[in-house]
């Protein structure tokens, strides 16, 4: 009977074990790992399409925002709170939100907003936030991330703006934040976990 019941414990033990590194392994994938941000070299083109008729002649900024990511609200906060010059900056915003469409309207940037279907099938973008340089020529300048690490304080933004605007090729940083597109969600989060 003993051996019975430490073959029992012994099973559950690494049942235990199984599933604890399976919910852990996905909360990495989900929260450490950077993301891809494109799912093809057509991105470009269609965020670039973004840019409107008064915006001929300067460095186009998108900025493509999910409304249910932590990382992509501090990205929208730290835009609304300064103004890029000489530079048209756009909001690609995933999911709706009024308030935050009408505060960026209120600062003079432009705002679409699509769905997380669209935003992989019609602009080739799988997660966010995500954020998009191109010239006054519409040639991709930057493709990438705000941030070094994952929850980053600093914001590169401005930084990627200023040097790519002055001709300088930035490396493009690592995308930290939600995976949007569908599959991508997926293959991130298996368990389908919160």
């Amino acid at each position: 009977m003993r051996k019975v019941s430490t073959g029992i414990r012994n099973v559950a033990l690494g049942l235990w074990f199984a599933s604890t590194a399976a919910v852990g392994s996905t909360f990495l994938a989900q929260h450490l790992l950077p993301l891809p941000g494109s799912s093809g070299s057509s991105a470009g083109v269609a965020l670039a399409a973004l840019r409107r008729p008064a915006d001929a002649g300067k460095a186009l900024a998108v900025h493509v925002l999910f409304t249910e990511c932590r990382c992509s609200q501090r990205v929208a906060e730290a835009i609304l709170s300064r103004r890029t010059r000489d530079v048209a900056e756009h909001v690609l915003l995933v999911g709706r939100d009024a308030v935050l469409e009408r505060r960026f309207a209120e600062r003079g940037i432009a705002v679409t907003s699509t769905t997380r279907e669209d935003l992989s099938s019609r602009y080739g973008v799988a997660s966010a936030p995500v954020f998009f340089v191109a010239s006054p020529s519409d040639r991709t300048l930057y493709f990438g991330g705000y941030t070094d690490r994952k929850q980053g304080l600093v914001l590169r933004d401005r930084e990627i703006l200023a040097a790519a605007t002055t001709g300088a090729e930035p490396v493009p940083l690592p995308i930290y934040g939600c995976a949007v597109a569908e599959e991508l969600r997926a293959e991130r989060n298996p368990l389908g976990l919160p």
